[in-house]
Order: structure tokens, then C-alpha cells, then sequence
């Protein structure tokens, strides 16, 4: 209504100039309903200005009433809500309202916060108050919960709106929710806890079960027992306590199970029987508790078999190892680190005589004698130093009966060792021992010397085995007579019987050269006397016995007083004499004689030896020289048989000798070498004329015959040892190096090398010889064609070697 009159008041004012203008008043009458309509403008305002005063007045009227209602609602809710507040706010976030028991339990008072703005009242909650308000003054309803002083705190916000659905003001209502977050927190520990129950029950790696105390009926098993026993889940829920008990151990069982039980129980070890029908043996763990409402007992079985069977065996071990102890010949004593005896075997009593009583408290070292006391301790001293060091020694101990007996013993530090605690020391009497070795060193001081002599005489025959030189031999007689005879020089002279003089061999110990110098006729002074005579001679002092001797200004020269001389023989024949020289008077024993004689004997052999060897070895040469000559005659009537080149298998034998040395062959291979090569168509011998001299071309069948000469050499040859080693060449010159040749079809170092060489040198003298059909090729020719044939027909390596050589040769020429 009131909109009403001010819209047409408004829109009179506004369109009565243009009705007086249209009514064609005059200006005069326009001009007085001018004013009127200005008194009407005002009577208006007035009546405009004054209905909106009342309505204001009226509205400010229910507002008061509207807030003075709300702020007695919302201080009864306050004063009723436990533990909470109530704050009323206008759009400046101004307190209208704060009113509540939880004011002073977060440290607020009422009259500091009405009348204050949000930042000044609580500046420190502010920041995290203030976006709230201003939701709720925005008409949103929001709720959080917020840690204080403490305590959690549930804060709702929301509009206060008018009669209209304006929003005048926000409220906001905060009470403690610390027990409530608190029940939350442990409902949420606690499933986490059955969780983590459940997993720890499941991925145990030792099998657990829950069993039902009345039925002893599983309820529930875990992974670990599954995989333990064999049986599966659902067969275990179908069983009882009894099912994997062995038949022996129900009984048993049954009367545990009938004791009343602690919370907390250990058990064992227990059989039980898997589904396999093994056994195992386990400790039980157990205890007490309710599953799904039922007394039942929770399990955990741990396998311990290995320790049951290792423990069984340790208590068999134990009994073998006290049987062994209380048995064995040597005797065990365990010791305190002063030395004080704390336990003996009975083997101690057999050895010292003192019972195990007498043993008992004893310092061991009372017992030892004085002279060995010093060094037993010292032993004792460094066995306690470290854990576990050991110690031996050998000391006499006083038996009961007064004597003293020579004891072996072995001690170890096992102080630390809980089950022994103590030095526990191994002895044995070793007194007949110590009296059979006290008797063998006396013998060894007798058996020294001639261990030594035989050792001497030994070498010597080793080296003559050995077909060492004859100088190699003298010198080491000489060396062996110095150094097991009481003298200081010796000389060894060879018998030339043509000349019927002594000639001197080696010497050692003289400060000159003059024996060496002299020869002696048989018969003639001290020496040329034992060569005659055939036997030994001792002078202890040639210048007192006045000895006449060639050699006496050498003698004086060197200072030589005593001689002894020993005649060197083989077979009865003379040989040569061995001397022996001293600077001083020389008295030689009886086994001192035997030895020289013994050294002269070897000298005697060696001598033989090496006059034996000579002519063997002069027959030897001479054999092989005419064994040459005579392979040398054969290879040339190979040639003339085989109308061959003149002098083609000396040609070919001398070229493959030089190309085998620069390949590197040794002295032997190379005799061997060319004895192969001169025979190297010995084979052909067999071959029939028509087919060997066949001018044209061979038939297969010819052909075939032709080749068979190097397996008849091999025949041939092989049969005579002397040529044996000579083989090579004869059998494998027609081989090839890709393994198309003949015989054997060999190829690459399966082929001999003294064949691979003589295969190229064989080629290239053929090839540069002229034959029936065809005339020689150049020597730039034939090079070229064994290069082209390296890696087919020839080996790539003797190829290089041969040409070189020709280089060589070539540069030597030109």
C-alpha cells in the first residue's frame, strides 16, 4: 500500500507540467498550480519521510525483541550444553554473544569477548576462526573439529537469519569432543591391533593353532602349520589335539591337558606326528584366552628336532668320550692358573703312582724336576697368555716311588671355556722312548760319518750312471775325500799303460799348479811305488821318513807333511792311484782307510767308464758313418733306377737340411733329417719298371701302384730300428696340407714337419730339373708356383722359411 501511494505520488509530480500544458491554460494559471503542486510535492515528502520513520521504528522494535529472544535462547542453550560455548556474531564479527561452561576450561571469560570484534578478543584464533564466521554470514553451515590447549574441540557455524530469511548475525557453537576422539582413536587401535594380530598369526614362520580347552577341537591354524604338518586348513578344523599326537603320547598328553593351566605356559618337547606319518619334535608355547566367545587356548610350536637329535647325540657323545677318558693309556689333568690340579683321569695314577685323592689340590709343579722346572713353567706362562693357546713340553716327573720318569704333555687354555674352566693338560710317559732315543743318538754319532760316506760314494755313482765327463766325476771324488777325511788336498792320476806313466787327472786343496805338471813313470817315488806295488801307502810324515819323490819340491812348495795314496783299480787292472795330503802329520783310522779305499774304487769304475765310453762311443761313430754310406749308395741307385736328375736325392737332401735348421730342428732331428730324405724313394724299389718308367701317362690303375711306395718304405724301414726315426719323410712327403695327399690323407700338423719341409724342397728341385716330358721350369717360376700352392699344397710357414732361405742365398750370390 505504501509502495503504492509513492509510486503515483511520484508519477504525478512528474507528468502534471505536461497536463497543464496540454489543457492550454495560461502562464499565469500554470504558474498557480505550479505552487500548489510544490505545497502537494512537500504535504507528500512529509507523509513519505514519516512512514518510513515508523517503519524503521517498528522494525528496530522487533529487532530488539527478535535479539533479545534469540540472546536468552541462545544463553539458556549455552549454560545447558556441557563442556561447550555459544557465540552470536554480527557481519563485523562482532561478538552479540558468548555464553557457555566451556569458556573458562579454554581460558576465555565472557565480558572480554561480547562487544570485542573476533580479531581483537582471540587474536590467535583468528586466522583459523574467521574464514568460518564468514561462511556462516554467507549463509553456510559448516563444522570441523580443532585441537586446543589440549583438548579437541567440535566447531559448528551457521546463519542467523530474520522473519524475512536475512541473515542478521552467524552463530557458532564449540564443545569438547576429547573423549569421543579419544573412543575413535582407540576403536581404530584396536582394529588396527586384531589386524595386526591376524597378520602376525598368519605370516608366523613357526606354525600356531587355537584349540577349543573342552573339545580340543582346532578352531583356527596359520599358514606355517600347514606347511609344517601337511595337513590343509580345512582338514586341520576337522581334527583334535590328539590327531597329531603319536599313539605312545596320547596318555600322556590327555594328563597335561586334565592339569588346570596358567595364562602363560611352556611345554616339551613333544612329538608330533605330520601327515606323512614322520615325527618331529616341538616346544609349546601357549596361552589362555577367548575366541569367538569360547574358552579355547592359543598355540605356537616350535620345531626343534635338530637340537633333540643333536642333544641326544652330544649325551652319547659324552658317555663315548668319558669311556674313551677313563680308558685311555694317556693320562688327563685339568689345572688352575696357579698350576693346582682340580681333576685327573685314571690313567695319571697308572703313570705317577699316586692315587687320584694324593692328585687332588697337588701343585703340578712340585712334581717336576728342577731342571725342567724353569722351561715347564715358561710353557705354562704363555699357555694362560691368550684364550685357547696351547703349549707343549717334555719335563721329568717324580714318581710316588722316588724315580723320575720322562713325561710328554700338551696343555690348552680353556679358562674361558664355561664347561671346563681350567688348563687342561694331554701327558703320556714317554720314559722307555727318551731311553731308546738317548741310545739311538749315541748310534747316529757313530752311523753319521758313515751315512755321510755312503752319501758320497752314492753321488758318485750317480754321476757315473749319469755318464757325467771324467773331470765332472774326479772332482767330485776329490771334493768327497776333503771333505770326509782329516786332510786338506787330493789328487787323482790316470795309468797310461802304453807310456807306463801316471798322468794327473783333477786335484783340490792345492795352493798351486805343479802336480799338474808333472807326469810319474810307474815305479818311481811314493806314487809310481803304490802303482807297482798295487797297494796302499800311509806316511804320516814324509820329510821325517826321508821319501824320495820327483814331486818333493811341489810337496815343499805346498807344505805337505802326512800322505796317504790308495791304487785305483777295475777288474783287477790298474787304473790310476788316488793321494790324499795333509800340511800337517796324518794319522788315518781304520774307517777312514776303508772310505779312501771305497773312493778309489769308485774312481777305479769311473775311470773304466770313461775308457769303456770312449772306445764306444770312437765304435759308434764309426758305425754311423758307415750306416750313412751305405743309405748314401742306396739313394743313388734310387736315382739310377728312377732315371732321375744326377745327384737329385743329395741335392734335395742337402736344401731340406739347411730349411729344417732354419726351422728351427736340433742336432739329432736333423741326423734323423736327412737320412729320411735321402731315403725318401726307397719305396719305388717295389714299384714294377713298366710302371715306374712309364714315359707317358699313368692309368688309374698304375697309378694307384705308384702310390703305394711310401706305405712299402714304411714297411721296409720301420723293421730296422737303426732307421726307424727316419720314417717322416719316407711316408708322409706326399702329403698335403689341405688332406688331399697320400697315404694317410694327413693334413695341417697332423703331417710330420720334417715332412711339410721336405715336400717343398722336393717340389722345387723337381720343378727346376729337367725331365723326359718337359723341360726344367725358372727358378722365378717355381717360387711363384709354391707361393700359390702355400695353404693347399704346402705349409704356409715352411713356404715363407724356403723363400726367404732362396733370398738370402741369392743376395749372397749377387
Amino acid at each position: 500500500m505504501f509502495l503504492t501511494y509513492v509510486g503515483l505520488g511520484i508519477a504525478w509530480i512528474v507528468l502534471s507540467d505536461r497536463v497543464l500544458l496540454g489543457l492550454g491554460l495560461s502562464p499565469q494559471q500554470i504558474t498557480q498550480l505550479q505552487g500548489l503542486k510544490g505545497t502537494a510535492f512537500v504535504l507528500l515528502s512529509g507523509l513519505l519521510v514519516f512512514e518510513l520513520t515508523r517503519r524503521f521504528q517498528a522494525a528496530q522494535e522487533r529487532g530488539r525483541r527478535e535479539l533479545v529472544r534469540s540472546e536468552q535462547m541462545y544463553r539458556t542453550l549455552a549454560r545447558d550444553l556441557p563442556k561447550g560455548a555459544v557465540f552470536l556474531f554480527d557481519h563485523d564479527l562482532r561478538f552479540l554473544l558468548a555464553e557457555g561452561q566451556g569458556l573458562a576450561e579454554a581460558g576465555l571469560r565472557r565480558e572480554d569477548l561480547e562487544g570485542r570484534t573476533l580479531s581483537e578478543a582471540v587474536p590467535a584464533s583468528a586466522p583459523y576462526l574467521e574464514p568460518l564466521y564468514r561462511a556462516a554470514l554467507a549463509g553456510e553451515t559448516r563444522t570441523d573439529v580443532r585441537e586446543y590447549r589440549g583438548a579437541h574441540y567440535k566447531v559448528v557455524v551457521q546463519p542467523v537469519r530474520d522473519a524475512g530469511g536475512k541473515v542478521w548475525a552467524g552463530l557458532a557453537v564449540g564443545y569438547d569432543v576429547s573423549e569421543m576422539v579419544e573412543a575413535q582413536q582407540a576403536l581404530r587401535q584396536r582394529a588396527e591391533l586384531e589386524g595386526n594380530f591376524r597378520r602376525l598369526f598368519e605370516e608366523n614362520p613357526l606354525p600356531m593353532w587355537v584349540y577349543d580347552r573342552e573339545s580340543h577341537r582346532f578352531l583356527e591354524v596359520n599358514r606355517a602349520a600347514v606347511q609344517t604338518y601337511g595337513y590343509s586348513r580345512e582338514e586341520f578344523l576337522g581334527m583334535t589335539l590328539l590327531d597329531i599326537r603319536p599313539p605312545e603320547e596320547v596318555g600322556r598328553l590327555q594328563a597335561n591337558l586334565a592339569q588346570p593351566r596358567q595364562e602363560h605356559e611352556s611345554s616339551g618337547p613333544w612329538r608330533h606326528r605330520l601327515k606323512d606319518g614322520r615325527e618331529i619334535w616341538v616346544e609349546i608355547a601357549s596361552h589362555v584366552h577367548t575366541y569367538a566367545g569360547r574358552p579355547a587356548v592359543l598355540v605356537t610350536a616350535k620345531d626343534v628336532t635338530r637340537q633333540v637329535e643333536s642333544q641326544r647325540a652330544l649325551q652319547a657323545s659324552e658317555r663315548r668320550f668319558r669311556a674313551l677318558v677313563e680308558n685311555a693309556p694317556d693320562a688327563i689333568s685339568l689345572l688352575d692358573p696357579q698350576g693346582n690340579i682340580v681333576f685327573d683321569t685314571p690313567a695319571s695314577t697308572r703313570i705317577l703312582g699316586y692315587s687320584q685323592e694324593e692328585r687332588l689340590g697337588q701343585n703340578a709343579f712340585e712334581l717336576v724336576h728342577p731342571e725342567d722346572l724353569a722351561a715347564t713353567r715358561e710353557v705354562f706362562g704363555r699357555v694362560l697368555e691368550r684364550p685357547g693357546g696351547l703349549g707343549s713340553a717334555l719335563m721329568r716327573f717324580r714318581h710316588k716311588d722316588g724315580s723320575w720318569r720322562w713325561l710328554e704333555a700338551i696343555a690348552s687354555n680353556l679358562l674361558l671355556e664355561p664347561s671346563v674352566g681350567g688348563v687342561v693338560v694331554n701327558f703320556r710317559d714317554v720314559t722307555e722312548r727318551k731311553q731308546a732315543e738317548e741310545a739311538v743318538l749315541a748310534l747316529n754319532a757313530r752311523l753319521e760319518q758313515r751315512v755321510g760316506e755312503l752319501e758320497a760314494l752314492q753321488k758318485i755313482d750317480q754321476a757315473i750312471l749319469n755318464r757325467e765327463g771324467m773331470a765332472d766325476i774326479a772332482a767330485l771324488i776329490l771334493r768327497e775325500t776333503l771333505e770326509h777325511l782329516e786332510v786338506e788336498a787330493a789328487a787323482l792320476y790316470r795309468f797310461d799303460a802304453a807310456a807306463e806313466e801316471l798322468e794327473y787327472v783333477g786335484g783340490q786343496g792345492f795352493r798351486g799348479s805343479g802336480l799338474a805338471r808333472k807326469r810319474v813313470r810307474l815305479g818311481q817315488g811314493l806314487l809310481g811305488g803304490v802303482a807297482r806295488r798295487l797297494e796302499p801307502l800311509e806316511v804320516p810324515d814324509i820329510w821325517a821318513a826321508g821319501a824320495d819323490s820327483p814331486r818333493v819340491e811341489t810337496f815343499r812348495e805346498e807344505g805337505l807333511v802326512g800322505y796317504a795314496a790308495v791304487p785305483v783299480l777295475a777288474g783287477g787292472r790298474l787304473q790310476g792311484v788316488l793321494e790324499a795330503f795333509r800340511r800337517a802329520p796324518l794319522h788315518l783310522g781304520a774307517g777312514d782307510r776303508a772310505f779312501l779305499k771305497a773312493l778309489a774304487n769308485q774312481a777305479g769304475v769311473a775311470l773304466a767308464h770313461a775308457e769303456l765310453l770312449a772306445g764306444l762311443e770312437r765304435a759308434n761313430a764309426e758305425l754311423h758313418s758307415a750306416y750313412d754310406h751305405t743309405i748314401e749308395a742306396l739313394a743313388a741307385a734310387i736315382d739310377l733306377r728312377d732315371h732321375e736328375t744326377e745327384n737329385h736325392s743329395r741335392r734335395v737332401t742337402e736344401l731340406t737340411l739347411e730349411l729344417a735348421r732354419r726351422m728351427g730342428m736340433g742336432p739329432e732331428e736333423l741326423r734323423q733329417v736327412r737320412r729320411g730324405a735321402l731315403l725318401h724313394d726307397v719305396g719305388k724299389l717295389a714299384v714294377p719298371d713298366a710302371v715306374l718308367l712309364k714315359p707317358g701317362k699313368l692309368t688309374e690303375e698304375e697309378w694307384a701302384e705308384m702310390k703305394k711306395h711310401p706305405v712299402l718304405a714304411y714297411e721296409w724301414l720301420s723293421q730296422i730300428p737303426f732307421l726307424a726315426p727316419a720314417l717322416e719323410i719316407p711316408y708322409a712327403h706326399h702329403e698335403r696340407w689341405d688332406g688331399t695327399g697320400y697315404p694317410r690323407g694327413l693334413g695341417g700338423e697332423e703331417i710330420p714337419l720334417a715332412a711339410r719341409v721336405f715336400a717343398v724342397v722336393d717340389v722345387y728341385d723337381a720343378l727346376t730339373s729337367d725331365r723326359p716330358y718337359r723341360a726344367a721350369w725358372s727358378q722365378e717360376k717355381t717360387l711363384r708356383y709354391l707361393q700359390e700352392q702355400a695353404g693347399t699344397h704346402f705349409d704356409p710357414a715352411v713356404v715363407e722359411a724356403f723363400l726367404g732361405m732362396i733370398d738370402r742365398e741369392r743376395e749372397r750370390a749377387g
